[in-house]
């Protein structure tokens, strides 16, 4: 396997597969200690589309530039399953989480060390039923530390990027951008607007768990350098003022292990179901006095369906 793409500095070297159980689709024991890294096709290379963003502040993050590895075989579409998670106890996952989080340790988003239970974020993990199955979608949010901004259709859990898999995901010196391009843009644009998201049509939620997971628990949507977005109802929606929601796991309705909970504080809704879309998400470590206050980060989806 080749090694993490980096460059302008040292990185760990890609971690190996887990083995799978190739009836139940799950990591066999010890098998989730180990994080896989499922490199994206085409490697390292040179972009000139970097976030639209402020000079970070705060701790030191790389200078450099990654392609970040994107998970779809942990979750399932299908909301039933079964997923690699399945069976699992809370400290196989958390160590499966971890093994993520160390691929690209070296970017020094997340905290090192990195502890799943330690600080605000515990929320997010202390309610995990152990050896419990998972509603499909929701292991993708584990197993992708590095996406800080999941989006789904507003009222749903299943991330557009997991219906629509062939995303791009690269880190610029203190920035993320995502892209989506020609027909995976088409389908992460025209979800919103399908029978399966029928009740509120166009509508998404951003889910920011990762980034509160991260350390970055503040977000705003920079509604004047994004594109084809406007805010949802609401004063404190996160594109009208400062939003925080850590959501967290737990043992759901359905006797699976779900995520929640359904914030509408994180909804957007696309103007146009067939124009470029890009969405510029402002993170900070600590509550900023105004959404003007220069980011700590900045992650940037850009989706654009004539590429």
């Amino acid at each position: 396997m080749n090694p993490v793409c980096h460059s302008g500095g040292g990185a760990p070297q890609a971690t190996p597969t887990p083995p799978r159980d190739a009836t139940a689709g799950r990591l066999r024991r010890p098998a989730l200690a180990t994080a896989a890294v499922l490199l994206l096709a085409g490697g390292c290379s040179g972009t000139d589309s970097t976030p639209a963003r402020e000079e970070p502040t705060g701790a030191t993050l790389f200078p450099g530039h990654a392609t970040i590895a994107h998970d779809t075989a942990t979750a399932s579409v299908d909301r039933r399953g079964p997923t690699a998670l399945d069976g699992a106890t809370l400290e196989e996952v958390l160590r499966f989480r971890a093994g993520r989080v160390a691929a690209y340790q070296f970017l020094g988003v997340f905290p090192a060390p990195y502890d799943p239970l330690a600080g605000p974020a515990r929320r997010i993990w202390d309610r995990i039923a152990p050896k419990a199955d998972w509603l499909g979608p929701t292991p993708y949010l584990v197993a992708n530390p590095y996406l800080l901004v999941v989006v789904t259709c507003a009222n749903h859990v299943t991330p557009l990027g997991l219906v629509c898999p062939n995303l791009e995901l690269e880190y610029h010196a203190g920035g993320f951008v995502e892209r989506h391009r020609g027909y995976n843009a088409r389908c992460w644009l025209s979800r919103p607007f399908s029978e399966s998201c029928g009740d509120f049509p166009g509508a998404i939620r951003i889910v920011m768990l990762n980034a509160f997971d991260a350390g970055y628990p503040f977000a705003h949507v920079d509604l004047a350098a994004s594109a084809n977005v406007t805010a949802g109802d609401g004063a404190r929606n996160i594109a009208r003022g400062i939003h925080s929601q850590s959501c967290y796991f737990h043992l759901g309705r359905r006797g699976v292990n779900n995520v929640s909970p359904q914030d509408r504080d994180g909804w957007l809704a696309l103007a146009d179901r067939d124009a470029a879309t890009r969405i510029v998400v402002k993170l900070w470590r600590a509550r900023p006095p105004s959404p003007l206050r220069p980011a700590d980060l900045v992650y940037q989806l850009d989706v654009d369906p004539s590429a």
